[in-house]
């Protein structure tokens, strides 16, 4: 299994790893609409969260990929991942891509 982090997770992944990659992903981009009132800010004034947003096919959001490779880890990671990132709505996967160049991605179906 492959996590892609684009903020937080990329200094903190809050989860064991076997490896991690620097790259990025084609088609979304990284914006602060998401009000949070669970980490940050108030019901009143939601503090801003960066999230995920499709965008035009050229564009890229740069961040790391994280390889879980042991059941037992990926278990505990997405179960860290649904109370950590609890207000997002939709998963999806993804090509992983580390080179700005290249036409084949690095990894395929990396779940951001």
């Amino acid at each position: 299994m492959w996590v892609f982090g684009y903020g937080s997770l990329v200094w903190k992944a809050g989860f064991n790893f076997d490896e991690r990659l620097v790259g990025f992903i084609k088609g979304y981009r990284r914006v602060f609409y998401q009000g949070s009132t669970d980490h940050r800010g108030t019901p009143e004034f939601p503090g801003r969260t960066v999230t995920l947003e499709p965008a035009d096919p050229h564009e890229v959001c740069w961040g790391a990929a994280y390889k879980i490779t042991k059941k037992e880890e990926q278990e505990i990671a997405l179960t860290h991942l649904e109370v950590r990132e609890k207000q997002y709505d939709k998963k999806a996967y993804v090509d992983f891509f580390t080179e700005p160049l290249a036409t084949t991605p690095t990894v395929s179906g990396v779940m951001v």
